[in-house]
């Protein structure tokens, strides 16, 4: 057993380089007193249980819808690309024995987002992970504004740093163009429950999981055990300034990043504001030629019954 254990460790984490600043090691767990640790936990943890409940008691999946038309390639493309750039990603964690870095926010968005393109439309689950993950996109944001790149030696390992977190605000835009009235839709911008929901996912994720590998492995996972390089709040109440401004980014970026993808759909014109939802295009050009049909079969029909008659 204690093989084992030491085998998953030499893979996993043995390889985190502790003498490069922020990336973890003795000093950056101490860099914060065990009790203030506690108390910004139960303080954290506390809004993550209510924001949680409070998301989970008001957001609603709506039915799923019809499957209007099937993909032209864009999105097995789209799939096919994040992969590559999600597989090299992984590979370069296990070459280097860091594969405890996958857990970091962007690279979950990243295979939820896989799982995203990758499954068929026919699934409530589908609707609720994109909302979920809308609300996650500040962190691609803050990774190409605050990039933290003192670790990446490799070749290539810069590039795929940047290739994959603008995949990361691209393919929500591809979903909505593609799935605007049907599995990928958003809530009303005033529903706020599934930003609450994600704001408290997000927080118990941190705190608890990230928190606990990170003091257990002395790694520094997604800078909660102590600040990044490129931290503007660095000090002993970086986590607190966090705790504000992710919870800001959290309930607005993702609305503010839904209503922009809208209204640049509506203007290509790739979608339609009906007075009461969006509706692709697509959608509406099938809609009207089933209409044609219909009326084109019910004058057939009247016409051949006229004819009857009349014999």
């Amino acid at each position: 057993m204690t093989s084992k254990l030491a085998d998953i460790a030499d893979w996993s984490y043995l390889g985190v380089n502790h003498s490069i600043k922020g990336n973890g090691g003795p000093d950056c767990v101490n860099y914060l007193s065990p009790q203030r640790r506690i108390i910004e936990t139960f303080i954290a943890c506390s809004i993550g249980i209510y924001t949680l409940y409070y998301g989970l008691k008001r957001c609603t999946i709506p039915p799923v819808p019809k499957v209007i038309r099937e993909d032209r390639g864009g999105k097995r493309l789209l799939l096919v690309l994040m992969c590559l750039v999600f597989g090299i990603e992984i590979g370069f964690k296990f070459s280097s024995r860091t594969v405890i870095y996958i857990l970091n926010p962007c690279h979950v968005v990243t295979a939820i987002q896989i799982f995203l393109l990758a499954a068929p439309p026919t699934s409530r689950t589908v609707t609720a992970l994109f909302r979920i993950h809308m609300h996650c996109l500040y962190g691609a944001i803050l990774a190409i504004l605050f990039p933290v790149l003192n670790t990446r030696k490799r070749t290539l390992e810069l590039e795929v740093y940047w290739i994959q977190h603008f995949l990361i605000l691209i393919t929500p835009f591809y979903l909505l163009r593609t799935g605007v009235g049907g599995i990928y839709t958003v809530e009303p911008l005033a529903d706020m429950s599934w930003a609450m929901l994600t704001h408290g996912v997000v927080f118990l994720y941190h705190f608890l999981v990230l928190q606990g590998l990170g003091m257990l492995t002395q790694v520094n996972l997604n800078n909660i055990i102590c600040p990044a390089v490129s931290d503007p709040f660095t000090g002993p109440n970086y986590r607190l300034w966090a705790m504000l401004h992710q919870s800001a980014l959290i309930l607005l970026l993702g609305k503010v990043y839904t209503k922009i993808s809208l209204v640049v759909l509506q203007a290509l014109g790739t979608i339609e504001w009906t007075g009461e939802k969006y509706v692709a295009m697509a959608a509406l050009r099938v809609q009207q030629l089933c209409s044609m049909c219909k009326a084109q079969m019910t004058r057939k029909a009247l016409k051949n019954e006229d004819d009857t008659h009349t014999d």
